[in-house]
């Protein structure tokens, strides 16, 4: 396939920002080789930590560049399809109509430029502060509210350790930050999530998660916690990092419980909660398709039954046909959960099409009520439900459709072609 105008200024883009730091990269390594060793040597780790920092944040910039490749592959597998029944059906426009409108993210475009780049910018200067703080000693000398909050140091060294503490775990908190933000990064690319905020919003991610890793960092006493909590430290300032919001909210617990202010509301009782429709009960679904629809944000059955199956086939290698009955499976489940989805199997009956076939049948319509402990007079609502709903509407006119993908034939012309 083509690469497009646009897919091509994203690689540009990508090119630039990865050579940048590669050339200085092999400027610092020729310099130290012929006749600079001299003068790199005592500032090694400091040219080390700001190629770390470049390479950090570019990384995002470059992962915004597959997307737009992971669309165009999407369009081209639609495209390629040769039914035209199939493309006149409801799903397949809602599809098309679905990819034509997804905006990539990317530095040429005017939306997601500053955010970007702003992203980038804050990555940088959290991953010198991160890297490079503990190299200027002299800076830690001095006492800065964050760092120090309300300890009060004895000497001039004990002022130092204890700020050099705080900054380590503000540091441990940027990187179990980056990495978590980096993972959703990929995860909102790969299922086309990505808008101009997203990018703010992980802007304000890194740095709470730093301050929220100092402000931990200094009232540990009030854990119960002696002083020496090294380890302790750095193990709560990486899972800060990695999700700030519930340490925000215990901390805000913490302080309405001394001030004996509450207003939280009790759970439900275990007997209200819904079943949690898990995917295993759907078949052909094992573990590893399991976690590549995860993938793409489908946790249970609820949300499988109300997917678009043109998306999935362009997402995913498994046949159309299959990923159809997948959704026709969910919808049964949804429909009359756990135990009815074991007695209609029993029966012969796997997906919501062949559920409502046989509900529909005057002869077998009271067979099936006696067997699902139905009663007769739930059958017409039920099937004027099904008929009001649009995901099992969209998915019937599909598999009405991928019938006339092959040309009918009868049974008595099958078997007198010679």
């Amino acid at each position: 396939m083509a690469i497009d105008s646009k897919l091509s200024k994203n690689i540009n883009f990508a090119l630039v920002w990865i050579c940048l730091p590669l050339v200085a990269l092999v400027g610092v390594v020729v310099f130290f080789v012929y006749g600079g060793a001299s003068w790199v040597g005592p500032f090694l780790p400091q040219t080390i930590s700001c190629i770390v920092a470049a390479i950090l944040a570019i990384g995002p910039l470059v992962a915004c560049v597959v997307q737009t490749i992971s669309r165009d592959r999407q369009a081209d597998k639609l495209d390629n399809v040769i039914s035209p029944a199939i493309k006149n059906t409801r799903y397949f426009l809602l599809a098309k109509a679905n990819l034509d409108s997804i905006k990539p993210a990317s530095v040429s475009d005017g939306d997601f430029r500053a955010p970007i780049l702003l992203f980038a910018t804050i990555i940088s200067f959290c991953s010198l502060l991160s890297f490079m703080g503990l190299f200027w000693p002299g800076y830690l000398q001095r006492p800065s509210f964050i760092l120090i909050g309300m300890y009060h140091a004895s000497n001039i060294e004990d002022l130092e350790q204890y700020q050099a503490g705080t900054l380590i775990a503000a540091s441990i908190a940027f990187i179990g930050a980056y990495l978590a933000l980096f993972h959703r990064l990929l995860g909102q690319l790969n299922n086309n999530d990505i808008y101009p905020i997203s990018f703010h919003y992980y802007s304000a991610w890194l740095l709470t998660a730093m301050i929220i890793a100092a402000i931990y960092r200094h009232i540990m006493t009030i854990f119960g916690l002696g002083p020496n909590v090294e380890a302790f430290v750095v193990l709560i300032s990486f899972a800060i990092g990695g999700l700030p919001a519930p340490f925000f909210s215990a901390l805000l617990h913490l302080a309405f419980n001394k001030l004996s202010i509450t207003g939280d509301k009790d759970d439900p009782a275990q007997a209200a909660l819904p079943t949690n429709l898990n995917l295993l009960m759907i078949d052909g679904l094992a573990n590893e398709k399991i976690d590549r629809l995860g993938e793409l944000g489908i946790s249970d059955a609820q949300v499988l039954s109300c997917q678009n199956p043109f998306m999935l086939w362009a997402r995913l290698p498994y046949d159309l046909s299959l990923i159809v009955d997948w959704i026709g499976q969910a919808q049964l489940y949804v429909c009359v959960r756990e135990e009815g989805l074991r007695i209609a199997r029993t029966l012969g009956i796997g997906d919501i099409q062949k559920f409502a076939a046989v509900l529909g049948d005057e002869k077998a319509s009271s067979d099936l009520c006696d067997a699902m402990h139905f009663k007769p007079n739930f059958v017409a609502p039920l099937l004027a439900s099904l008929a009001d709903s649009p995901d099992y509407v969209c998915l019937k006119e599909v598999k009405a459709a991928m019938l006339t993908v092959l040309p009918p034939q009868s049974a008595a012309g099958a078997v007198a072609a010679p």
